[in-house]
């Protein structure tokens, strides 16, 4: 409704959702990275599977299982309170290691994806997607095929797989990428930093094309 009402322009986080939209004046303003340590390179060990989301049917948890107990590897979950015993729970279940948390921000967010080897992201459903793009700066990322939502994003720099093929494709990169700098030399970290370092401009841009309106009060001052 509001991308038909005369006179209001709506900012957009992708640029996939701006030309879609173009025609209606939409402005494509990216939210700037939450975590910015996540733009600098981890040097440590790197072990696990990581999961993203809260257990709810678009986020797909009950695959991320499926991947865990067809592949053995560990499964690291960052979820919400709610999450966390359904988790353990069907981890537990098939006899997983696992390291399951809550709501975590700041450095443990950052520690905590950046020691984990691949990630995994089946979500069907996603309005943009962050959780993924924080993961696939750091690390080689499973989605699923033919999703709408991974049109927000290079693809150059994520994998994807069928439910057929995911323990495969998940066990090649696991192989592969055993180091960080190995996932760093071909370039997503420097993508995201070039992508960071426009945010601003863009912000800067949109305002500058419209003329706020003037007032002597010392009210609008």
């Amino acid at each position: 409704q509001q991308l038909q009402t005369d006179n209001v322009y709506v900012g957009t986080q992708s640029k996939f959702n701006s030309l879609e939209l173009e025609e209606l004046g939409a402005w494509h303003l990216p939210i700037p990275i939450t975590e910015k340590s996540l733009l600098e390179e981890y040097k440590g060990d790197r072990e696990g599977i990581l999961f993203v989301g809260r257990w709810e049917e678009g986020k797909n948890p009950e695959l991320f299982i499926d991947l865990i107990e067809q592949t053995g590897l560990p499964a690291k979950v960052m979820t919400s309170p709610n999450g966390v015993k359904k988790f353990e729970e069907r981890l537990e279940k098939i006899g997983a290691k696992y390291d399951v948390r809550a709501s975590i921000i700041g450095q443990e967010k950052v520690d905590f994806i950046k020691s984990s080897r691949i990630a995994f992201n089946p979500s069907t459903v996603e309005s943009y997607g962050m959780a993924f793009y924080e993961q696939h700066i750091q690390l080689p990322t499973l989605v699923l095929a033919e999703q709408r939502w991974t049109g927000n994003f290079n693809g150059d720099y994520f994998y994807t797989c069928t439910k057929l093929t995911m323990a495969k494709r998940a066990k090649e990169l696991y192989d592969s990428f055993d180091t960080a700098e190995k996932w760093y030399n071909l370039g997503s970290l420097d993508h995201a930093k070039q992508q960071e370092a426009n945010v601003f401009h863009k912000w800067n841009t949109c305002f500058n094309m419209f003329e706020s309106k003037q007032s002597n009060s010392s009210t609008a001052k």
